[in-house]
């Protein structure tokens, strides 16, 4: 038998696909592979058969180029290998990505001796996204190269091996300041209590790593005290998203992910974004307050980088999620490790965007951060108005289990719809 490559390129319309299919059936050529793409109305479809006809193939796939208008190319090559390669999936994305950005990616990706199989770009609008399909090269080796490499060519890059984990995750976890919303909560709340400064630079050491958390946290919640917690409310209220959050939230529960938060910061307060967001549950720290005022001090366990680990762990161990084996966290750069070894998929969220745009804040979406997850959210939204039902739990399956993880404000146990 001889394998056949088959590269079918020119003007697309509908019959072309179906005319090669019914030619290479009356050769009785074995289809092997497939591939077809439509670049702006240009068909590029390529194939690899097997026959033991090869003159007969190779002439009556050029009647079929003729009759279509298309060219018609035909090259021999081996059998395809056993052992499948392991895949990486680095996926690319930025308000514009220009192709001196992809040259920086591409030319990285081959120093490591990586092959791009494939590419595929997700989405166009608000964001550029493309997916690059990678064999040939260690993952962490990648990972880390790649990351590099985004950093100069000023885009947001995430990789990910190529598993069914990948496309079966439910569970979504965001950080809140920075993140979700524009700026820090605590920060805003210092200046209406005439302490910005003092709490400002309490933040800027705590998020550097340059103080330990839960000793800034209480420093700075200690200068509050005396605030009249309606001010807190307030400003939750009309705190202004990170522009794209909306969206990204809309989309990936109209897709069928529970989407939470866990925050460094304040419950009464992020139980309010979360509300606004629509999020399926938010947990944060819970401040004193004694005759609508703030004591100054915390009540309850400090959430830290530690404890959101534990609060996701109970959540994930739940009987809705305990099938699945990863998850997405959207988060700071000074919680992502808390995530390290459990399996989970933590994506941090580069400053250098905001940096990008100080001007044009609509140009820096919440999606950048999030990449590896929300391309194709982007994609989803962009395509269709009413995306695809997605499967989801049986309604008599509890969220909670044995240990519910529960509001930090009210103490009701959190229900995921």
């Amino acid at each position: 038998m001889t394998n056949l490559a088959v590269r079918v390129i020119g003007a697309d319309r509908p019959g072309i696909t179906a005319d090669l299919m019914s030619t290479l059936a009356a050769l009785e050529a074995d289809l092997e592979d497939l591939e077809q793409v439509l670049v702006r109305q240009r068909l590029i479809l390529a194939a690899v058969v097997a026959t033991d006809r090869p003159d007969s193939v190779r002439r009556e796939l050029a009647a079929f180029g003729a009759r279509h208008g298309l060219s018609v190319q035909l090259d021999e090559v081996a059998d395809a290998g056993t052992q499948p390669a392991e895949t990486q999936i680095v996926t690319v994305l930025a308000p514009t990505i220009t192709a001196a950005a992809l040259e920086i990616i591409t030319d990285t990706l081959g120093s490591l001796g990586a092959n791009i199989d494939r590419i595929v770009r997700l989405a166009r609008y608000p964001v550029y996204c493309y997916e690059l399909r990678v064999s040939g090269a260690d993952a962490e080796g990648i990972r880390s190269a790649v990351t590099a490499a985004g950093a100069a060519a000023r885009v947001d890059v995430a990789v990910q091996r190529e598993t069914l984990g990948r496309r079966a995750m439910r569970l979504v976890a965001f950080d809140v300041d920075s993140t979700l919303i524009q700026g820090e909560l605590i920060d805003e709340v210092a200046k209406e209590a005439g302490c910005g400064a003092e709490v400002g630079a309490l933040t800027v050491a705590a998020m550097a790593g340059e103080l330990d958390f839960e000793s800034a946290l209480r420093a700075r919640v200690a200068l509050l005290k005396g605030l009249d917690v309606n001010v807190l409310m307030r400003i939750a209220a009309e705190v202004p998203f990170t522009p794209g959050a909306r969206t990204l939230v809309a989309t990936l529960k109209r897709l069928g992910f529970d989407v939470v938060a866990f925050s460094g910061g304040f419950s009464m307060m992020t139980d309010i974004v979360g509300e606004r967001l629509g999020l399926d549950a938010t947990h944060a720290n819970d401040l004193e307050v004694i005759d609508g005022r703030l004591t100054g001090r915390l009540e309850g366990r400090v959430v830290d980088r530690a404890r959101k680990g534990e609060l996701l762990a109970e959540l994930a161990a739940g009987p809705a999620y305990r099938w699945l084996r990863r998850w997405r966290w959207a988060t700071a750069p000074t919680t992502w490790t808390c995530w390290a070894g459990r399996g989970w998929e933590s994506r941090s969220m580069p400053k250098r965007f905001c940096e990008m745009w100080p001007m044009q804040p609509s140009r820096c979406p919440i999606s950048t951060w999030c990449c590896s997850c929300w391309g194709w959210a982007a994609a989803m939204w962009n395509a269709n108005s009413s995306p695809v039902p997605t499967p989801r739990r049986p309604s008599n399956e509890p969220m909670t289990g044995s240990a519910p993880v529960r509001c930090s404000s009210t103490g009701r146990a959190i229900e995921f719809r």
